[in-house]
């Protein structure tokens, strides 16, 4: 005789047949005692999907892992479904799918009840409820990550963008570049320190190589001793042999100072005249005379005069 048992309100299931795979104790579990009595009780339960004293009946729903084994209910779903009846189904793209209250989680980049719609713009990962991203594919940022962080961005943050840019850069997207001679690149403020001798926005400008003081924003603000002028260009006092603003200047030949290339301040030895062209006469003792008019200074041995032109007689 059929055995009926009660389902749910719409459904009647109706046992008729020992299924194959359950005869001679088929479907009992092994266990710490022996498989199955005489008369085919299940010592140590059902093998998955089947219930009751012999298990020769299959769970009521297609769905069920394992169930009840008095009554074929209450079941522990697959994987992969959920619900009273196991009929749900969690979603390919479910990462976590909860016996009760179906897909927790979903893979890569999906959202959804059942996990199939996918984040948008450059999301990397996004809330299941609402789409909205909680990481970026690398370079983006934003609520839909449709931002960039720029290519000069060293670490960009999912939520706050660019947070640190590679060395020399700076700016909400690392777009701007400090200078080839900051020394200290700020990411909102830009170049706050030049290398030494630097001045300006960019550091560009260079303060001289007779500069004492270099400031980052007014430039040279004192010189080196013996300069002055514009980034310390120009020389207090030239050295022997050179004039001009800089010194960069040559007297001319004969002359030991000089204001140009025509009017010596002082000769060398042995000339005189306004370009030290004029050697000095003969009888000037250490062929030394004054640059004015050439008269000598001391006369040598037997010579008299201004310019020690006169030799003295013979009886002197």
């Amino acid at each position: 005789m059929d055995r009926q048992y009660p389902c749910p309100s719409r459904i009647l299931v109706t046992y008729a047949k020992i299924p194959d795979e359950c005869q001679g104790c088929g479907c009992c579990t092994y266990g710490r005692i022996r498989k199955c009595e005489n008369n085919g009780y299940c010592n140590n339960g059902c093998e998955d999907g089947y219930w009751g004293d012999r298990c020769y009946y299959r769970c009521m729903y297609n769905n069920c892992l394992r169930c009840a084994r008095n009554n074929g209910y209450h079941c522990e779903c697959r994987t992969g479904y959920y619900g009273f009846d196991c009929e749900s189904w969690c979603g390919t793209n479910c990462e976590t799918c909860d016996k009760t209250k179906g897909c927790l989680s979903c893979k890569g980049s999906h959202w959804g009840k059942t996990c199939n719609d996918k984040c948008k713009g450059n999301c990397d990962v996004c809330w299941k409820s609402d789409g909205q991203c909680s990481s970026c594919v690398k370079g983006y940022w934003g609520r839909f990550c449709f931002d960039e962080c720029g290519s000069q961005c060293k670490t960009c943050n999912s939520l706050s963008g660019c947070t640190e840019c590679n060395k020399g850069y700076y700016g909400s997207k690392c777009e701007n570049y400090c200078g080839d001679n900051c020394a200290s690149c700020d990411i909102k403020l830009g170049c706050t320190a030049c290398d030494t001798g630097y001045y300006g926005s960019k550091c560009e400008h260079y303060c001289g190589d007779n500069c004492a003081s270099c400031d980052i924003q007014l430039g040279c603000t004192a010189c080196d001793r013996g300069y002055y002028g514009p980034a310390c260009m120009y020389c207090h006092e030239c050295v022997p042999g050179q004039y001009g603003l800089m010194c960069e200047q040559s007297c001319p030949k004969m002359c030991n100072t000089c204001e140009n290339e025509t009017n010596c301040v002082s000769c060398n030895d042995g000339y005189f005249g306004e370009s030290c062209k004029k050697p000095c006469p003969d009888g000037c003792k250490s062929n030394t005379c004054i640059k004015k008019d050439g008269s000598c200074l001391t006369c040598k041995h037997g010579y008299y005069g201004k310019s020690c032109g006169s030799t003295c007689p013979e009886s002197c």
